[in-house]
């Protein structure tokens, strides 16, 4: 049978709070609670603030409904640390539901980056290619390397980031549930207790998805970047806030582990240590909230409306709402991918083909297609053809 976890919590009455302010020790918890707490409030104003900006120019949504979820894990992580810090028997639920949202971040972003490059698969492709003259191989991490004219090459940088999706909500459910069973542990990194099979299993998938995110993003610097301002600050937001965020995380349970955070009369070292952490997020969130409007400024959409002849008129703040928190982009894009591995292991064709000249194609590019190579007479029988296939392939994913 399992050894349960030590006492991690030294539970108080929540009536006794008043009586213990004469103690000096929960005097300065109190300071960190009102701390944390506002400047939480300071964070979540920031992020109610960019976001409604964003979704009052709704020109663009399959670029602002990323924008406006990555922009929510300023709220995610300033409430859910502060509760996790002043319910602190209850912490370790609202930590995982916290650390969860990192999934989406990344994911989003990950998508948001290929709208970037395009529409349609083809479109992400082409402008990922190297020039003639550039190598072939991407740098990226120091020593690693990637080459994104490989036929799959797209497509398993998705399942990269995909994984951590999967893995990050299952590893999250596992964990409440040793947690019930009082073996998940959360101030001891003992290969007895959960927490240090969750922080291995949680740490090798987050950093792949990092890994490939940064693939993606260092392939697109190396083919001369896209016409959108600040990438480089879009990326510092979500690749080193959830870095900075592990390694203080690691430091704190190393610290805790070996003793050097030391219990009082009324806190165990994992309150103190979570209240600590507590303190840092929410000075990085005010910080990150402020990146954010930097990052993803909504005047590239406003000027997008503005100049748009006839003018883009942006959708009602109800209607962007609903498209900005509907996942069913996201889950389409799994489902595709999940065919994509299917097809792939049983050997059936997938990826580019001859065709792929048009199909795929952006209207534009293949209005041009096809007024240069397709005979006046049957341009517009070819133009149909080609947009149903079109649109089968999209619904066959």
């Amino acid at each position: 049978m399992a050894q349960a976890c030590p006492v991690e919590n030294i539970l108080l009455d929540p009536e006794d709070d008043v009586s213990l302010l004469e103690i000096q020790w929960q005097r300065a918890h109190i300071i960190g609670w009102a701390v944390s707490g506002a400047l939480g409030l300071v964070a979540i104003a920031l992020c109610f603030i960019h976001v409604y900006l964003h979704l009052k120019v709704y020109v663009k949504p399959e670029h602002q409904r990323y924008i406006v979820r990555i922009s929510f894990v300023t709220f995610f992580y300033s409430v859910f640390s502060w509760l996790s810090y002043r319910f602190y028997w209850f912490a370790i639920y609202f930590q995982l539901i916290r650390d969860g949202y990192q999934a989406v971040v990344i994911v989003n972003f990950f998508l948001l980056l290929l709208q970037y490059l395009g529409d349609s698969d083809y479109q992400q492709h082409q402008r990922i290619l190297p020039h003639k003259k550039a190598p072939s191989r991407v740098k990226f991490a120091f020593v690693l390397s990637f080459n994104p004219s490989k036929r799959h090459s797209l497509q398993k940088l998705k399942w990269g980031i995909l994984q951590y999706a999967v893995i990050l909500p299952l590893t999250t459910l596992v964990c409440v549930i040793l947690e019930t069973q009082n073996l998940y542990c959360q101030g001891l990194l003992s290969w007895r207790y959960g927490k240090l099979y969750a922080m291995i299993i949680t740490a090798t998938s987050g950093t792949i998805a990092n890994l490939c995110l940064m693939a993606l993003f260092e392939a697109i610097q190396a083919r001369g970047g896209l016409p959108i301002p600040r990438l480089s600050w879009q990326f510092f937001c979500v690749d080193w806030l959830f870095t900075i965020i592990f390694v203080q995380r690691t430091i704190l349970a190393i610290v805790a582990h070996f003793g050097y955070i030391l219990a009082t009369e009324f806190w165990s070292p994992t309150n103190i240590s979570n209240g600590i952490e507590t303190i840092i997020i929410s000075v990085e969130m005010v910080l990150f909230a402020v990146i954010h409007i930097v990052a993803f400024p909504t005047s590239i959409y406003k000027a997008l409306s503005e100049e748009a002849k006839p003018p883009r008129q942006p959708l009602p703040i109800v209607k962007a709402i609903i498209d900005s928190i509907n996942p069913m982009d996201v889950l389409r894009e799994t489902w595709k991918g999940m065919k994509y591995l299917r097809k792939l292991l049983a050997g059936h064709p997938v990826g580019h083909s001859k065709f792929d000249f048009v199909l795929g194609m952006d209207e534009e590019h293949l209005d041009l297609q096809i007024r240069v190579f397709i005979p006046p007479n049957i341009r517009r029988p070819v133009r149909g053809v080609v947009n149903w296939v079109n649109r089968e392939g999209d619904t066959e994913g």
